[in-house]
């Protein structure tokens, strides 16, 4: 019953649904049949009042109450050329472009209605249409000045700076202030330590310590931007004051892309050896996290006693991105010292995750350095994603690739 009641209820339902639905249907169709009849009406002008002539400065008398020819369609019969039917007073003879079924020579004129239609102040022959007419190509559009294609991007290799146009040399001007300015503003109150709150002023150390984390990634910014006097300051600091003799457990992948990238950047443009070797100071440092039974390291090192662990929140594993980016700056440091034990490290991370590749290739992101054990999301987002660029990244530098089914340096 209670089925029954509600299916009958819900037919009702339907029912005034259908009903609203038909008369809104209803109500168009006449609205639509009312403005067709009255838009079909001819326009008259009250009795004296005079009509606007295309010509601006004409006025010629009102039409109302006179016979007025009408412009003809395609069913009219338009009179030949030559015939002595003079136009209504005001009207302009113009020429009609004939369609398919016209019976029209090219050049007829019929007379206008000026009250009716606006025509053309002069003559214009009008070509007939066809179907095989050439496609006209649309004249070109110039860029606007501030479009994205316009604005010159130098070749590096090469490239003068005097060439270059005074507004892409002032946006240049102005990066390179904009970060003058922030820089600064980092080294008037916080010289030395991780970074700068910019709305409280205070200092924050998120990777521990007084490291000098934005002294030592803003290096290769500055010698690119040609701020050699901000350069010079950096390198004073780090000459003098940065130690890494610290009882400090780091995370072993961001200080390698920050302070040992950085390091080994400056040393790659200025050959300062000075770099370098606070480079290899710290390369020294991580390399007890390597010391596992698979070669797969820790996420954390102490900086002086070697001690490491693992993210609490990872659950003992190691993360892809981050066992996954330590081998273009490891591999780097191996050429510029000699010492191959450094890229070896590295690159047997590599080496590990092809032999224990999975049946369908792609990696969880969360690996166990003992016992190999994956687990977790596959993903080339966070906690994935830098694994990833830098395969890309080793193969563009070294023409080695890495992961291929063959592997083992494949060389190009």
């Amino acid at each position: 019953m209670k089925f029954a009641r509600f299916w009958g209820a819900r037919n009702q339902r339907s029912n005034s649904t259908a009903r609203l639905l038909l008369g809104l249907v209803a109500l168009g169709l006449i609205f639509f049949l009312f403005t067709s009849t009255t838009t079909t009406e001819v326009q008259t002008t009250p009795d004296d009042v005079p009509v606007q002539s295309p010509d601006d400065d004409v006025i010629v008398e009102s039409t109302k109450g006179k016979d007025v020819p009408t412009q003809p369609t395609k069913n009219d019969d338009v009179p030949e050329q030559g015939d002595t039917d003079e136009p209504v007073q005001g009207g302009t003879d113009v020429p009609v472009q004939p369609t398919k079924n016209d019976d029209v020579q090219q050049g007829d004129k019929v007379p206008v209605n000026p009250a009716k239609k606006e025509a053309p102040k002069e003559d214009v022959p009008v070509q007939p249409k066809t179907n095989n007419r050439p496609a006209q190509s649309k004249p070109e559009r110039p860029l606007p000045p501030h479009s994205l294609y316009s604005v010159k991007i130098p070749n590096v290799v090469g490239y003068d700076p005097e060439d270059e146009d005074s507004e892409n040399k002032m946006r240049r001007d102005t990066v390179k202030e904009a970060f003058r300015f922030a820089y600064e503003g980092y080294r008037d109150h916080c010289m030395g330590q991780g970074e700068l709150k910019p709305e409280s002023g205070h200092c924050h150390n998120w990777l521990g310590g007084n490291l000098g984390l934005t002294v030592i990634d803003s290096l290769d910014t500055m010698l690119v931007m040609g701020h050699d006097d901000l350069y010079k300051e950096a390198r004073e600091w780090i000459a003098h004051n940065l130690n890494f003799a610290k009882d400090l457990s780091v995370s072993v992948f961001e200080i390698t892309i920050r302070c040992l990238g950085g390091l080994l950047t400056a040393f790659d443009m200025t050959k300062d050896q000075m770099m370098l070797e606070k480079a290899q100071e710290l390369a020294d440092r991580l390399l007890p996290a390597f010391k596992t039974s698979t070669g797969i390291p820790f996420g954390f090192v102490t900086l002086t006693s070697g001690a490491t662990k693992q993210a609490g929140w990872a659950g003992g594993a190691s993360l892809l991105a981050e066992m996954g980016s330590l081998q273009l700056e490891f591999s780097y440091l191996s050429h510029a010292t000699g010492n191959p034990i450094y890229a070896e490290k590295a690159l047997r991370v590599f080496k590990v995750l092809h032999d224990n590749k999975p049946a369908d290739g792609l990696y969880p992101v969360f690996i166990n350095p003992h016992n190999l054990l994956m687990r977790g999301p596959i993903t080339v987002g966070a906690i994935g994603d830098s694994f990833y660029e830098y395969l890309l990244k080793y193969w563009l530098l070294t023409n080695v690739f890495f992961l291929s089914r063959s592997f083992l340096f494949l060389e190009y």
